[in-house]
């Protein structure tokens, strides 16, 4: 998995120094990850989804519905909450049975598990646990426990965030104006659409100062209701090193959508930390859009990690959420912060996709370099990438999740097409040099401003779009845009080049090169957001 920057002066070879055992009283969260007994239901469902003529076709599930079409009996989920309780354990089931939420005392947690947690402490200074043994599980519940995630609160999962510049565009960098004006937004603002009675959640494994998101509402004319917070167990309380990145994610969707309302949920840094916030997200029920601007290095996550959280993705897709995820900042070579040895220049340079946008429940967003005019119109894009710097848009093939049939159209299949999934599957703006105007406090900096790259500025861009989109949808009787990945990739393949998608042709991300339809680097390309919205809703009327 992709390491976290190491802080200013620290020793990035240093390994973790040891601290000795958790405290037995410390309070531990982890979870268990359940068994689907209707798993070979769920993926004909899931097909049928998106494929007209079928008898599941766009017939999303209430996170009840998927649990009891799927997931366990009363009886096999009160054995496990049973073992869990008799040791100790505090247990929250969510409704769609994809996972337990538990928490207990470490020197239960030792019992109960038959292992022994131990604290260290990383080259930043952060502190967290992990276990020492193979977690046991009795007999009598082990067929219905998939896994046991959370154990490991190393800090891991990182933001594709592309770092600050003080050119492309304006001096200020994008501002939400020329936003609008570049990717046509402006006819839907023009119609009176500015988000308004519609719900975002954002993914975030730091914590941000609300005080920086009233700045930037003041700075850019913004009066927006006020961000909601949902904070999991475990999550920071102040902010951290990746608090540039929650900022950014509100402001980049405050931009579009200003009027939207917007749940920050925040949990754990860890190698699991998205099943935790997805399995909340789906069973609060409260948004059909997320935005996720963190991943991981797929390569390196573990398989049953890696199926785990795609239980809780593929329940966000049951029930009709578009999620869009970051396709990571370091190209084609997506493990390349990963260190493999004891020499910290000596990376791991395989070939690799970021985690989440490669999961076939999401829709993956790669990065572009966006030029405009002086008045703030569309020029041209290029795929994003840095050769020398060894930045760029996230792009390539899963190599552990299957490419699922949607993912067809011009350019899909090509000479490296190999039946797995391919990542990006749109793209936005993402080269820092033509990066979104944000500020943020910085914990050691104080207030800091300027533009700000990346592809996980790219995916809030599209989620703040497909708010707007739905708004649309809702005025013209489409009550909702389901999981919109499919619906994406049908329109580009019926509409005419240039119509609904800006198909860039320039560019790639270090290895793969942008080319006429899909790629590796773009994806299906950039929105020219009016027209695609309208295209959305005349295609779901139907």
């Amino acid at each position: 998995m992709r390491t976290t920057d190491q802080a200013a002066g620290s020793d990035p070879s240093a390994e973790p120094v040891d601290l000795g055992p958790t405290a037995a009283e410390e309070q531990v969260q982890f979870s268990v990850s359940l068994r689907l007994p209707g798993a070979a239901a769920l993926d004909e469902y899931l097909a049928g989804l998106t494929s007209p003529g079928s008898r599941h076709y766009r017939q999303y599930l209430r996170p009840a519905e998927f649990g009891a079409r799927f997931g366990l009996d009363d009886e096999e989920l009160g054995r496990v909450v049973g073992w869990l309780e008799q040791g100790g354990m505090e247990v929250a089931a969510s409704p769609q049975r994809t996972s337990l939420a538990v928490s207990g005392h470490a020197a239960e947690v030792n019992r109960l598990l038959g292992i022994t947690l131990v604290d260290r402490q990383n080259a930043n200074g952060e502190r967290f646990h992990r276990p020492v043994g193979v977690p046991s599980v009795p007999g009598d519940v082990r067929g219905d426990v998939a896994a046991i995630l959370g154990l490991d609160t190393e800090p891991l999962i990182e933001p594709a965030l592309g770092g600050i510049l003080a050119a492309g565009v304006g001096a200020d960098g994008l501002l939400p104006a020329t936003v609008a004006r570049a990717y046509e937004i402006e006819p839907l603002h023009a119609a009176g659409l500015h988000g308004q009675e519609q719900s975002v959640a954002i993914v975030s494994f730091d914590t941000y100062t609300p005080s920086d998101v009233d700045l930037f509402d003041e700075r850019q004319g913004i009066d927006s209701p006020p961000v909601e917070l949902v904070r999991l167990d475990g999550a920071r309380t102040e902010p951290g090193p990746g608090t540039g990145e929650v900022a950014l994610d509100i402001q980049v969707i405050r931009g579009i959508a200003p009027q939207a309302r917007i749940i920050n949920y925040e949990g754990p840094n860890s190698a699991d930390g998205f099943a935790g916030i997805i399995n909340r997200i789906v069973a609060d029920d409260q948004v059909r859009i997320v935005s996720i601007s963190w991943g991981l290095c797929e390569n390196h996550a573990g398989q049953s990690t890696l199926e785990a959280m795609q239980r809780e993705f593929a329940a966000a897709f049951a029930a009709g959420i578009s999620v869009f995820a970051a396709s990571g900042d370091d190209g084609a070579y997506d493990c390349r912060r990963v260190q493999i040895s004891a020499d910290p220049f000596e990376r791991d340079l395989s070939l690799s996709v970021d985690w989440p946008a490669s999961s076939p429940s999401v829709v993956g967003v790669g990065g572009t370099f966006l030029s405009t005019r002086q008045d703030g119109t569309y020029i041209e894009e290029a795929g994003w990438e840095e050769p020398l710097g060894g930045g760029g848009g996230g792009g390539g093939l899963s190599r552990f999740q299957q490419r699922p049939d949607w993912q067809r159209g011009p350019g899909v299949d090509n000479s490296t097409s190999n039946g797995m999934r391919q990542v990006p599957d749109v793209a936005g703006p993402a080269d820092p040099t033509s990066g979104f105007f944000i500020v943020y406090t910085e914990p050691s900096e104080g207030v800091v401003a300027g533009r700000v790259g990346g592809t996980s500025a790219a995916a809030p861009f599209w989620a703040g779009s497909m708010l707007l989109t739905q708004q649309l949808a809702q005025q013209q009787g489409v009550e909702a845009l389901g999981a919109i990945g499919p619906t994406l990739y049908e329109i580009a393949a019926e509409q005419p080049t240039g119509a609904v998608f800006h198909d860039i042709i320039r560019g790639g991300n270090l290895l793969f090169s942008a080319g006429p339809g899909w790629d590796y680097s773009t994806g299906l390309g950039t929105p020219r957001v009016a027209p695609l919205a309208q295209a959305i809703v005349d295609r779901l009327s139907e």
